[in-house]
């Protein structure tokens, strides 16, 4: 049904035009959306956690970005039909922080969702092949993170995680985003249109590309 919905809006929206044109509209009709305190905070929140999982993310492609949503039960559903992970025979390690700036950035994340920080002297974290998060520490100890670890750590931030793949370069959908004026005009319109018909209206013509990655539509819109 949802899939039935995406394609509906999608024939819609070619009434408003492509990516890339007239975002003077686009200007001008987000200047409308008045946000609540509330909603600026919350529009904050996913900005500021959108660019904590970037900075511990670029390093990664979009297989192994995807992989981090199939392991934690959080698939994207995306377009990525040729992904490498789904493909490959042998699946490898993906480092997630393996700085002293990673590992800042993700205890982070970790104290603002109320979870247990790093083990003391954590050096690099890392997704094995076995679907295991392990933590190397500096005195070359190997600790298995508790199970459900990375979907806890971004429990509250599944828009954000899903406006990373928003986000690839190679996306449609990085044009979207781009010609709405960026993550935090985007992050404001989601929040304050609160539903897919209202923030097709607003975005016009980009509305699809950015509602075709399935955890926007899931996890950005309050239905």
């Amino acid at each position: 049904m949802k899939k039935f919905f995406i394609i509906l809006v999608s024939s819609i929206l070619l009434l408003f035009g492509t990516v890339g044109v007239n975002t003077n509209f686009y200007a001008s009709a987000s200047s409308k959306i008045k946000l609540t305190p509330e909603q600026e905070k919350q529009a904050e929140e996913i900005v500021d956690e959108w660019l904590r999982f970037e900075r511990l993310t670029n390093k990664l492609n979009e297989s192994e970005i995807e992989r981090l949503f199939q392991v934690t039960g959080n698939d994207t559903q995306s377009d990525f039909k040729t992904s490498k992970f789904r493909t490959s025979k042998v699946v490898n390690d993906i480092v997630i922080a393996n700085s002293k700036e990673e590992i800042d950035i993700l205890n982070e994340q970790l104290i603002y969702v109320d979870k247990p920080e790093l083990p003391e002297g954590t050096v690099s974290v890392v997704l094995q092949g076995d679907d295991n998060f392990v933590a190397t520490t500096e005195a070359g100890e190997i600790i298995i993170l508790p199970f459900g670890f990375w979907g806890g750590a971004w429990q509250v931030a599944k828009c954000a995680a899903h406006l990373t793949l928003v986000l690839l370069p190679t996306s449609a959908a990085f044009k979207a985003v781009k010609a709405l004026g960026g993550i935090k005009k985007t992050a404001q319109l989601l929040v304050g249109a609160g539903n897919a018909k209202d923030f097709a209206i607003i975005a016009g013509g980009v509305a699809a590309e950015i509602l075709g990655i399935q955890g926007i539509y899931d996890n950005c819109l309050q239905w």
